[in-house]
């Protein structure tokens, strides 16, 4: 997929979504994917509404998820924090991402005989979406008794950001190749939208402001910011195509059939596997309708 001038006008917004924090109420959906179910009516409609105005789908939903992202991040930092004390800890954030060498304009694939099929596909899928290679690690395991295929790694060294995937084999190649793809995809996007980087920040401000990790990690509000990033790398990659979407949805419903006890389990961090596939299932509704229209 060859991403233009607008994916990366939104990648940038992405990268330092502290900057002016102005969002007092909650922004409006114009895709529904999180609120009560729209009818086929419904959808065909809004998607119709968005192509008159010369953007796509995709394109909405990026804007969209970073508007939500400054709203949760302007409620936390009203109850928690001094805008001077946030914007000490965005500018060290942005500092960092500033310095990153995470993205390039270098699409060579480099392989080696020894390594991991999975490894191959992530390299060609980080040289799709401009990546750089070489900041990035990428391991393999082998733990059956873990359900996640592919895990993104995010923090700091003391010196720079650093970036990891880690394939879980066993249970990466329980996939079929689509969705193999798909989890790929959504553990790039965790990457490129350094969601876990600015999480650790946000809790290096409330450790230094003395706001205990039992306050803010039963906060809704931070909570809800945490889940976020997860649907974003759902979402986001979900919008790479229709074929991706279709894959992410298969790829979510069939952990929820290996493992139907955890279904409607939601972390701290992270929403239930219910909650995620009900949101790929609306959005591949609206990327058929447009692919219809």
């Amino acid at each position: 997929m060859k991403y233009d001038q607008i994916f990366y006008q939104f990648l940038l917004s992405l990268l330092i979504p502290f900057a002016q924090i102005i969002a007092t109420t909650p922004p409006v959906h114009v895709l529904n994917i999180f609120g009560p179910e729209p009818t086929e009516q419904e959808i065909t409609q809004t998607v119709a509404t968005i192509n008159a105005a010369g953007v796509k789908v995709a394109w909405v939903l990026y804007k969209q998820l970073n508007n939500y992202t400054d709203f949760l991040l302007a409620q936390l930092q009203k109850t928690f924090a001094t805008p001077e004390q946030w914007e000490q800890i965005r500018q060290e954030v942005s500092d960092l991402i500033c310095s990153d060498t995470l993205f390039s304009t270098s699409t060579l694939i480099v392989r080696t005989t020894d390594e991991h099929p999975g490894i191959w596909q992530a390299r060609a899928l980080l040289a799709q979406y401009g990546v750089n290679q070489s900041a990035v690690e990428i391991t393999t395991v082998n733990n059956e008794n873990h359900i996640t295929s592919v895990a993104a790694g995010q923090g700091f060294d003391g010196t720079s950001v650093i970036h990891a995937l880690t394939i879980n084999v066993p249970q990466f190649e329980k996939r079929l190749p689509e969705a193999q793809d798909a989890i790929l995809r959504h553990a790039i996007w965790s990457l490129m939208n350094y969601g876990i980087l600015y999480q650790a920040a946000i809790e290096t401000l409330f450790e230094r402001i003395g706001i205990e990790p039992e306050v803010y990690l039963n906060n809704p509000t931070y909570q809800d910011y945490c889940k976020l990033y997860v649907y974003c790398a759902d979402l986001l990659a979900s919008a790479d195509s229709l074929n991706v979407a279709r894959a992410t949805e298969q790829g979510l419903a069939a952990l929820i059939q290996e493992h139907p006890h955890m279904c409607k389990f939601a972390s701290v961090s992270s929403p239930s596997l219910q909650n995620r596939y009900a949101a790929v299932v609306r959005l591949r509704k609206y990327l058929e309708a447009e692919a219809r229209l």
